[in-house]
């Protein structure tokens, strides 16, 4: 990919501080910084519980549905 077309992402990125920079001479290397990651993971944690039990028994039903 060329250079214009990654800087626009890797800024959004790096303004969330999803990811870091380290410049090595004129390269630049981007690091995942996982800690933010984790903390949208536990505020999504109950929602996924929930969803998980909503879709088990939409899977039931469903099953149900096929054998008459």
């Amino acid at each position: 990919m060329d250079r214009p077309s990654v800087s626009e992402p890797m800024q959004l990125l790096l303004d969330r501080r999803l990811v870091s920079e380290h410049r090595v001479g004129r390269a630049i290397r981007y690091t995942l910084t996982p800690e933010p990651l984790a903390d949208v993971a536990s505020c999504l944690s109950p929602l996924e519980m929930f969803w998980r039990g909503r879709l088990k028994d939409l899977n039931t039903t469903l099953d149900n549905l096929k054998d008459p």
